[in-house]
């Protein structure tokens, strides 16, 4: 369910060996620092969502928490302004992930993601996130560093983007 109290749209889930998730990762930047055995480990938390162009993938104000690391396609995010305008904050080419905050804090979503094409993604849902850091204290510690430094780089990023904006 989302934030509104809607059905998010019914996508196809299809599993991924660890193998695979392996595979899919280790072509990815985020992924480096990563041994073929963690992502296999941590592949087993793992599914692919093939997400047809035009499709929100989630919606600001969504709850269901998970991250995804977009294997192929063109996704955009953007959010809505306080006024009801939306603006586009971002364009994510394959091996790009976002959605990560949510496995952090447990908030809504503060940004709407659409596939701009039709898209796979490799999806860590909030449960197989937990699961990990339980069952694999060290993996998961080391996986949720990843998490934080790309939420350091990014509020770094628009950090530079307000002080331009307020000039």
């Amino acid at each position: 369910m989302d934030g509104c109290g809607c059905q998010p749209p019914t996508r196809e889930r299809l599993p991924v060996t660890p193998e695979e998730a392996a595979g899919l990762c280790a072509g990815c930047a985020w992924g480096d620092g990563f041994t073929p055995e963690e992502w296999r480990t941590i592949g087993w938390r793992m599914h692919l969502e093939q997400v047809p162009a035009g499709e929100e993938i989630f919606r600001q104000g969504d709850l269901e928490a998970y991250l995804a690391i977009l294997t192929q396609g063109l996704v955009e995010i953007a959010r809505t302004s306080l006024l009801g305008r939306e603006r586009m904050l971002a364009t994510l080419f394959p091996g790009s992930v976002f959605g990560e905050m949510s496995l952090v804090d447990g908030q809504p979503r503060s940004a709407t993601a659409r596939a701009v094409e039709d898209s796979t993604l490799l999806v860590l849902p909030a449960e197989g996130f937990r699961r990990l850091v339980d069952e694999q204290p060290l993996l998961g510690r080391k996986l949720l560093a990843h998490v934080a430094r790309l939420i350091s780089l990014r509020l770094r990023q628009m950090d530079g983007i307000l002080v331009e904006y307020l000039g």
